[in-house]
């Protein structure tokens, strides 16, 4: 499978690694959670697209559309008189680092937290002075500068202007204790530690006295927020048991450094900077920081998107298109509705109603659609969004085009995001064998998917990746009506209403739905 080497490795001899969950029944009846704030305003502004200070990306501010009344077909094309449906921008108080599962002790998604980066010796040959500074270029540099994106200009640009990470990277190589061999060779049965740890910890205690590292406390919670561990020996690209990787790994240990703890940090080599893109990216990078960007997502406490063991669990998921599968492209709907950066529409009510949306990555625009009332980000939901290879999709190409095909249309996204309880029915690692999250479902080997893509051209053919015939677009298939008419919520309920794509034309596209 095409799978970029950015993503998370599946270490399975090392516990602590996020690479662990349980087959689980199915728990689809498990009564929803409902957390934190909500609030909802409206207003009498017509049905369509919503004016430029209520998009996801400039505005918290809610805003509420009704559709004009009209005509639903039936499948039979018979009319029949119906009920208009509403379009509310609603404001969720909840996002992963203030009460989602597992995460409050993570790198904020908001705001601008200081991030500590170690460049790592354990290849003396490798300690050079221009790969120190292809570390701070792929953390703090330019697109120009990196011919992409570095790990700042994606993540301001991604959350649109929302998360404005200040990148710290050490100007010199830190000499650990101990060889590479000694490092990867180790692990404490016990606490569950192993030799990226080991680095962790001598390099605190070295900078300890050197940097006051409650700076990189954003939230003050006594937690560094993170801490990104750039080793310079290489990476192992064929073994699983080898910890030279690329990761994300939690510090259970006690001891603090200026008063501080420490809990989430990344360890990745610079081997990364410099592989070659995916044939089908539109021009070369100078320094290529995806896996470092992928690995930021799983700090913040997002989850990997890609299937870990493909002969368990259902199909689908997300055809290697997001940042948190195949390490390519912006970000999705649900992981930056997650991170607290996008603001929902919710269509309400029975009837027909038509709605403009512009481009999800340029705008935060998109859709969510329920058979419930939604309270809290924490449910299942149909996430609609428009989207185009532009903005940080469009060098990467995580839906397959060409300059005779463009990749335009509505993505369509089944998500379940309830959380994992234990026996007591508290918030808990939900365990396994090959994944570890905090949400009822992952999109590896649980029974049902956490993301899964229902694509326009589904069933035509086995297909790894999307293309432009997998979005929704004009004239094309109507989603529950021509394709994916008997999909259901995982509780069982039949699907609730049907999308057709009226046009797409200036940047913007309307859709029609019936409920």
């Amino acid at each position: 499978m095409k799978k970029w080497i950015a993503s998370i490795a599946v270490l399975l001899a090392v516990t602590t690694l996020t690479s662990c969950q349980l087959l689980l029944p199915d728990l689809s009846d498990y009564p929803s959670f409902s957390w934190g704030d909500f609030y909802e305003e409206s207003s009498s502004k017509p049905w369509g697209k919503p004016d430029s200070s209520s998009n996801g990306s400039t505005s918290d501010s809610s805003s509420s559309s009704s559709s004009t009344s009209s005509n639903a077909g039936t499948s039979s094309d018979a009319e029949e008189e119906v009920n208009e449906l509403t379009f509310t921008k609603k404001q969720f108080g909840n996002y992963l680092k203030k009460d989602g599962p597992l995460t409050q002790e993570g790198l904020p998604s908001l705001g601008s937290p200081k991030m500590l980066i170690i460049p790592i010796n354990l290849s003396a040959k490798n300690a050079t002075a221009s790969t120190l500074k292809d570390i701070q270029t792929a953390f703090c540099g330019t697109s120009a500068e990196t011919g992409w994106e570095s790990v700042e200009s994606y993540y301001k640009k991604s959350s649109y202007g929302k998360l404005d990470l200040d990148c710290d990277v050490m100007q010199s190589w830190f000499t650990p204790k101990y060889s590479a061999s000694y490092y990867n060779a180790y692990y404490d049965e016990y606490t569950g530690a192993d030799g990226s740890t080991l680095i962790l910890r001598e390099a605190l205690a070295y900078y300890e006295s050197k940097l006051d590292l409650t700076e990189y406390d954003y939230d003050k919670d006594g937690y560094i927020d993170s801490v990104w561990l750039i080793y310079n020996c290489p990476v192992d690209y064929i073994s699983d048991d080898s910890i030279y990787w690329a990761f994300m790994n939690w510090e259970y240990d006690d001891r603090k450094y200026d008063g501080v703890k420490a809990y989430n940090y990344a360890f990745a080599g610079t081997d990364f900077m410099y592989e070659e893109l995916d044939p089908y990216a539109s021009k070369p990078i100078k320094v290529n920081a995806h896996t470092y960007i992928h690995e930021t997502g799983h700090l913040m406490g997002l989850d990997d998107y890609y299937d870990y063991d493909e002969k368990t669990g259902p199909s689908g998921g997300t055809y290697c298109a997001d940042m948190m599968d195949d390490s390519i492209g912006d970000h999705g709907v649900i992981s930056k509705m997650l991170l607290g950066w996008v603001t929902p529409t919710i269509v309400t009510g029975s009837g027909v109603g038509e709605y403009t949306l512009s481009s999800f990555t340029k705008t935060g625009e998109f859709l969510l659609i329920s058979d419930h009332e939604i309270t809290s980000i924490y449910d299942e939901y149909f996430l609609v969004e428009f989207y185009t290879n532009e903005g940080l999709n469009e060098n990467d190409r995580p839906i397959l085009d060409d300059a005779y095909e463009v990749a335009k249309g509505i993505r369509i996204m089944h998500v379940d995001a309830r959380i994992y309880y234990n026996k007591e029915g508290k918030v808990d690692v939900n365990p396994g064998d090959a994944y570890t999250t905090g949400f009822l479902y992952d999109n590896s080997d649980t029974s049902k998917k956490f993301l899964d893509n229902l694509r326009a051209d589904y069933g035509k053919e086995m297909r790894e990746y999307l293309y432009p015939e997998s979005l929704y677009t004009a004239n094309g298939v109507v989603f529950g009506r021509d394709i994916w008419a008997t999909h259901r919520y995982h509780s069982g309920t039949a699907l609730n209403f049907r999308l057709e794509v009226k046009s797409i034309a200036n940047g913007n596209c309307t859709v029609k739905i019936t409920k």
